[in-house]
């Protein structure tokens, strides 16, 4: 008898051990909940891509569902400090009216699980948001400070807060000082970006940035254009390759100019024409390609190959890949 009172006993102390942490789990669950909010954008004002995160306190994960779906999709959850997970924002164009939003927050702790909704409103384009079809036609009808949004095909990063993105008609650069999404694109995605058209020392950019989705990855990069025999100090005639992936043969290194975040390689072909190639240190994991123009010399020829044609008042080749530069014997 006295052994199954002993029995009941502990079976009533699991049970009760059990029942109290399945509500200590409770209180954890509903205080995250409580205090899980969206710092990343004003919610009541939304006009770009913004992210929400996917781990909340006390050890609890979010998983998040948006409508509705033309206006908000979810997109890839991105690594660093905080876990997060961005949301595509597709504003409604200008005449449409403003878009209200709804993002639903599952929180879970264990078996425990609550939610908490939030509603927002995403803004419609201004009037003079303007939607181009082509970088060309973007480059022929925008004017500086001019709201925008355009397609096109990543094919460099300069240094840590410029990118550039091609098509088969022209390419622009896309200033980014704040680094809210250079890190977050690779070579070869297809991206719809919005933003301002400007310029910096000649170079034509969209920033202002408040958009850049990727839509594929893993795409086909425009064509390179070789240069090799075009005039290459005429700023008119060069201009139109800005952004674009570009190739020369058979350059001499004739100075090598080493500044605190930047390298700069003049390169002299046998008619005397110049142009500078040029490395930016601050470039996100350069450290091989640093190693390598270490090897190079005045004197050394080499041929270039799908570097970006960047613009410093004059043009410039911007590399950031070694394989981009062949040495000849």
């Amino acid at each position: 008898m006295k052994k199954l009172f002993m029995m009941v006993l502990m079976g009533g102390l699991v049970f009760s051990l059990a029942a109290c942490n399945g509500e200590d789990d409770m209180e954890l669950l509903e205080d995250a909940a409580d205090r899980l909010n969206i710092y990343s954008t004003d919610i009541n004002s939304i006009t770009g891509n913004f992210v929400v995160p996917i781990e909340g306190r006390n050890d609890t994960t979010i998983e998040w569902e948006v409508s509705p779906d033309d206006v908000l999709s979810l997109g890839d959850t991105l690594s660093g400090d905080l876990a997060e997970q961005e949301v595509i924002v597709t504003r409604p164009v200008y005449g449409e009216g403003d878009a209200t939003v709804t993002l639903i927050a599952t929180i879970l702790l264990g078996d425990s699980e609550t939610t908490r909704e939030f509603e927002g409103t995403v803004r419609e384009m201004s009037e003079d948001f303007a939607v181009y079809d082509t970088i060309h036609q973007l480059l022929d009808s925008a004017s500086s400070g001019d709201e925008l949004q355009v397609e096109g095909i990543v094919v460099g990063k300069s240094n840590h807060n410029t990118f550039f993105i091609a098509d088969d008609t022209a390419g622009i650069s896309l200033y980014d000082p704040p680094g809210n999404f250079i890190g977050n694109v690779s070579i070869g995605d297809h991206v719809l970006v919005e933003g301002e058209r400007g310029a910096f020392n000649g170079l034509i950019q969209i920033g202002f940035l408040d958009t850049v989705s990727v839509l594929e990855s893993d795409q086909s990069l425009p064509d390179v254009i070789d240069l090799t025999g075009m005039d290459i100090e005429d700023s008119d005639a060069m201009i139109e390759y800005q952004g674009q992936r570009v190739a020369h043969d058979e350059m001499e290194i004739t100075t090598i100019d080493e500044q605190s975040n930047a390298t700069n390689f003049e390169l002299t072909r046998s008619d005397d024409a110049t142009i500078t190639l040029r490395f930016d240190s601050r470039l996100e994991d350069s450290d091989d390609l640093a190693d390598f123009l270490q090897t190079l010399s005045v004197g050394d020829t080499i041929d270039v190959d799908g570097v970006i044609m960047g613009w410093f008042n004059a043009p410039q080749l911007l590399v950031f890949d070694e394989e981009q530069i062949t040495v000849h014997d």
